[in-house]
C-alpha cells in the first residue's frame, strides 16, 4: 500500500524551492501523483479604504500576487518533469486553510511546510486548522532537502490514544517500507489503560502482522519536557521521520502552556507525520 495522490500546498509567503524539491522527492519515492495548491490570499482592505483607493492600485496589488503564484508554478513544474511523476497544480482563490481543506479531502496525504527556523512554530493559526480539519495525515517537510533514505528509520511516539492510533495506522504505508522502525513511549504509566501493561508490546505485535519488524522502547524526561525527550532520543537514534498523534490536549492549551505536539513542530528539524 502507498500513497497515491498527494496533495502540496504550496506557501505564497515561503514557497521556497527547497519545499517543493522535497515534496517533489517524496512523491516520486511513494510514485504517486503530486498536485500543487497555491492558495491566493489577497489582502483585504476595510471597505472605507478600498473605496478611496484607486482601481490601478488594486489591480496592480493582485497583479503581484498572480506573478508569485506563476513563479512558484514554474518551479513547480520543472521539478515535477525533471523527477518524471504525474502532477496537477491548482491556483486558488481563497483564505489558505480552507482551500487546503477543501482539496484534502480528496487527497491521500497533505504536504505543508514544517518549521523554517529553530524556535519558528509550524503550528501557526492555518497550518493547524489543516491538521485538526483536513481529515486527512499531514507530513510536515522541513526546510532543508531531505535525503533519498528518509523514511527508513522511523520513530513512532505512542501513548495509546485516538490522535496516536491515528497516526499508526495512516502511516502503514510507510512503516512498512521502513529498514528500522521503534515505538516510543515517555514516562509510561505502565497498567494505565491508554498503555496496557506491556506498553506497545501490542503495536509492536500488531504491526507485525502488516510486515512492520518494530521495537518498543521506555525512556524518562528526566528534567525534560516529553517534548524534547522525544526529539533527544530521535537524535540520537539517528531517526529520519517521526510518526505521531496531533493534538491529544486541545490544541489552544499546547499553544499556551505546551505540548509534546508543539515542541516537536516547533523545535523539530526533521519530517513530521501528523494525524488528528
Amino acid at each position: 500500500m502507498q500513497f497515491r495522490d498527494i496533495l502540496l500546498c504550496v506557501d505564497p509567503i515561503q514557497p521556497g524551492s527547497a519545499l517543493i524539491e522535497n515534496a517533489v522527492s517524496f512523491a516520486n519515492k511513494q510514485e504517486a501523483n503530486l498536485s500543487g495548491l497555491y492558495p491566493l490570499e489577497f489582502p483585504e482592505f476595510p471597505g472605507y479604504v478600498a473605496a478611496q483607493l484607486p482601481k490601478e492600485i488594486i489591480d496592480k496589488n493582485r497583479s503581484y500576487f498572480m506573478e508569485h503564484a506563476k513563479e512558484a508554478e514554474a518551479v513547480f513544474r520543472k521539478a515535477c518533469t525533471s523527477a518524471g511523476i504525474h502532477w496537477n497544480w491548482y491556483c486558488v482563490e481563497g483564505e489558505r486553510a480552507q482551500s487546503v481543506i477543501v482539496n484534502a479531502r480528496l487527497a491521500d496525504l497533505v504536504l505543508l511546510a514544517g518549521t523554517q527556523e529553530e524556535g519558528e512554530s509550524a503550528t501557526g493559526e492555518s497550518s493547524g486548522r489543516i491538521m485538526l480539519e483536513c481529515g486527512r495525515p499531514v507530513l510536515l517537510l522541513p526546510s532543508t532537502p531531505i535525503t533519498e533514505d528518509t523514511g527508513s528509520r522511523v520513530l513512532v511516539a505512542w501513548n495509546g490514544r485516538r490522535e496516536a492510533v491515528r497516526a499508526v495506522h495512516d502511516a502503514l504505508p510507510l512503516l512498512e517500507s521502513a529498514d528500522w522502525v521503534e515505538i516510543v513511549m515517555v514516562n509510561p504509566d505502565t497498567g494505565a489503560p491508554d498503555y496496557g501493561d506491556l506498553p506497545g508490546s501490542e503495536l509492536c505485535r500488531h504491526l507485525a502482522r502488516h510486515g512492520v519488524k518494530a521495537e518498543a522502547r521506555e525512556t524518562r524526561a528526566r528534567g525534560k519536557s516529553d517534548g524534547a525527550a522525544l526529539l533527544s532520543l530521535a537524535e540520537e537514534e539517528k531517526v529520519n521521520l517521526i510518526v505521531m498523534g496531533a493534538y491529544g490536549h486541545a490544541r489552544w492549551r499546547e499553544l499556551m502552556i505546551g505540548g509534546v505536539t508543539d515542541h516537536v513542530l516547533r523545535h523539530g528539524k526533521l519530517p513530521v507525520f501528523l494525524s488528528h
